[in-house]
């Protein structure tokens, strides 16, 4: 989704609220794709909530799913790299608890066109 979206969808859910969304680096974002990484911030009177957003296959933070992700999480099964937080649970792309072999055969499907990834 786009933040303008996401950002107008909390928004109708409660007119009251301030949202924010900041990538993995802390800066304010204001348009474009939401990312593995990023934060939302919703403020509504003293409360504050932050969320972190994770797109199932979207390992790099780049927004897509693309054989770079495919390859960071081959990568990670062969215990060559390793990922943490948001890009590990995004590399669990079937939602197992783990990464294994099916998670990199279902980016791989996926970014070929052959799947999707259910969010």
């Amino acid at each position: 989704s786009d933040i303008k979206t996401i950002k107008e969808k909390i928004l109708i859910a409660n007119s009251e609220a301030r949202v924010e969304l900041k990538d993995r680096n802390n800066k304010e974002k204001n348009s474009g794709i939401v990312s593995t990484g990023d934060k939302i911030i919703v403020t509504v009177g003293n409360e504050t909530k932050t969320y972190e957003i994770v797109i199932y296959g979207d390992v790099n933070g780049d927004g897509s799913i693309t054989a770079s992700d495919y390859a960071r999480v081959k990568n990670t099964f062969l215990g060559k790299s390793s990922l943490s937080g948001a890009f590990k649970e995004a590399a669990d792309a079937n939602k197992s608890g783990s990464i294994t072999a099916s998670d990199y055969a279902r980016i791989k499907n996926n970014f070929l066109g052959k799947s999707s990834i259910i969010q």
